[in-house]
This record gives C-alpha cells, sequence and structure tokens, in this order.
C-alpha cells in the first residue's frame, strides 16, 4: 500500500499569524512535521501544501513534494478534507495512488516515530478500518453548577476518584486516512475509526494560539525528550 504524509502549511492562520514558519527551535514550524514524516520508514512520499511560496521555498529544500494550493484553500473555513482532496487529485496527475494518507498537522510539533510507525503498521493489518486517530486519557472531576456551587453529576457532593469522568480524548498528534474509504468519498471519517493510545500523550503539544507557542519555546527540554525517547511504553531516557 502506498503511504502518503501530508504536511499543510498555509501562511493565513488567524489566531497565530504565519504560525507554520513561526521559529521553534531552530526550524520553520512546519519542517518539524516534515522530518518526522521523512524519518518515518512507514511513508512513501511527503507532501506539502500551501499557498505561499515562502513555505513551498523552505519545503522543497526538504527534498519533498510540494504543491501549490489556491488562496481559496487556505481561507479559515476550508476544511482539512478538501486540502486532502485537491492533494490526492495533484498526486493522481503524477501518476501516483496514494492508499493512505498521514495527516500531520504543523501544530503537533513533538512527534514520536515509532509511534507513527507502529499506528501505520496497525492501521495497514485492519483492511475494514477507514481511519485511525491518536488518543490519550481525559481523566478529570466531572461536575455541574447549580446555583454558582459545583457539584457532582448526580447533584450529590465530589466524593473524589468516585467522580472523576475518565474518556479518552482526540488528541491530533496524527490522522491516518483510507483513501477509498474518506477522501474519495467526500467525508472525513468512515464507519470504522482504530483508537491509537499515545504513550506520552503529556509531551503532545498543540501550538494554535501564540502562548502555545510560547510556552513551546520556553521548554526546550521537551525536544530532548522527543528526541531520545526509547519506545511506547518505556520511561524516557536520560543523558
Amino acid at each position: 500500500m502506498s503511504v502518503v504524509a501530508l504536511v499543510p502549511a498555509k501562511l493565513t492562520s488567524v489566531r497565530t499569524p504565519k504560525k507554520n514558519i513561526a521559529d521553534l527551535a531552530g526550524l520553520p514550524l512546519f519542517v518539524h512535521s516534515v522530518r518526522t514524516a521523512k524519518a518515518c520508514p512507514d511513508i512513501d512520499d511527503v507532501v506539502v501544501s500551501s499557498e505561499a511560496s515562502e513555505v513551498l521555498d523552505i519545503a522543497n529544500k526538504e527534498q519533498v513534494i510540494t504543491f501549490s494550493r489556491s488562496k481559496e484553500l487556505s481561507l479559515p473555513h476550508v476544511t482539512n478534507l478538501a486540502v486532502m482532496q485537491d492533494v490526492v487529485s495533484q498526486l493522481e496527475a503524477m501518476n501516483k495512488q496514494p492508499d493512505i494518507v498521514v495527516l500531520l498537522q504543523p501544530t503537533h510539533p513533538f512527534r514520536n516515530i515509532d509511534e507513527l510507525s507502529k499506528a501505520i503498521q496497525q492501521f495497514k493489518a485492519a483492511p475494514d478500518a477507514s481511519n485511525l486517530i491518536s488518543s490519550g486519557p481525559l481523566d478529570k472531576i466531572a461536575g455541574k453548577i447549580k446555583n454558582n456551587v459545583f457539584t457532582a453529576p448526580d447533584d450529590g457532593p465530589i466524593a473524589g476518584s468516585k467522580k472523576r469522568l475518565s474518556l479518552q480524548l482526540n488528541l491530533g498528534n496524527f490522522y491516518l486516512y483510507r483513501v477509498t474509504a474518506t477522501i474519495s468519498a467526500g467525508t472525513m471519517y468512515g464507519p470504522k475509526v482504530l483508537n491509537f493510545e499515545l504513550a506520552h500523550p503529556e509531551a503532545d503539544v498543540d501550538i494554535d494560539y501564540p502562548w502555545n507557542l510560547q510556552q513551546a519555546r520556553l521548554f526546550p527540554q521537551w525536544f530532548e525528550l522527543w528526541q531520545n525517547y526509547v519506545a511506547p511504553g518505556s520511561s524516557w531516557k536520560s543523558k
């Protein structure tokens, strides 16, 4: 099966202008996702899609496939589905037929290559699966506000761990799409979505707002942790 990684890197971000080329540890933000994709042995091609020549010039130096998209496909309301459909169409024009698209959004620069590889292998081994998402546990105390008083969901008093809400949170670290079941069918999610739980979801950083970027810059040790992480399920390797 042909596996293509897509790094969408527009320069029209509203909440954090030009976010995708913002400096993070000496590299434009989107380049971290590009280099992760290039280093993953289960990915055949890496594509960067952008409306900005500045982004495409940087991507060309990384020796990946670059596709210029229209400004209409870079407006705030445009979905990832529309961008993926455009990329698949351009790939097919090059006689490339991707079976799986791996969406790596630049806003998640801290990824573990080994986990990404295992997720792709898991997805390949499940031909009936349409999607795969990356997740982590959400274990929080939940309740309701009644008359400005915080109470448990059943209106009773908070009773420690018994009132905790345990859910699985879609982190967005990476998304996998089987092209025929999703992108070509015109839907983001097909009938069967697999889950891949990250071993260390606390290492995932989602850079959406300017303060998220500042937080990532203030903690360069995240890069050291990320680069020296041995394998899912193991502990962080210290130098």
